[in-house]
């Protein structure tokens, strides 16, 4: 299993951070292009990343990567649904 994983029922599922890295590596982006992109720095962006931290407003966070990415605020948030919306 794969670090940052969480498992149920012997089925990995994603954590907020792992869906952050994924967010970002759909656009293309390293970790302190995307933290630039979404506003924060690139340490506290890298936290969330790696799990470390959790962002304080991470609905917010969530609606801004829906904003400049395909990627649902819903998936991010919680897991749910597809990751990429319809545009």
């Amino acid at each position: 299993m794969a670090k940052g994983h969480s498992e149920s029922n012997g089925v990995p599922e994603w954590t907020l951070a792992d869906r952050l890295r994924k967010a970002r590596r759909s656009i293309g982006q390293d970790q302190r292009g995307f933290a630039e992109l979404i506003g924060c720095t690139p340490s506290a962006y890298a936290q969330w990343e790696t799990g470390r931290v959790q962002p304080r407003d991470v609905m917010g966070l969530a609606l801004r990567i829906q904003e400049l990415t395909n990627v649902s605020a819903a998936w991010l948030v919680h897991g749910d649904g597809m990751p990429f919306s319809e545009r």
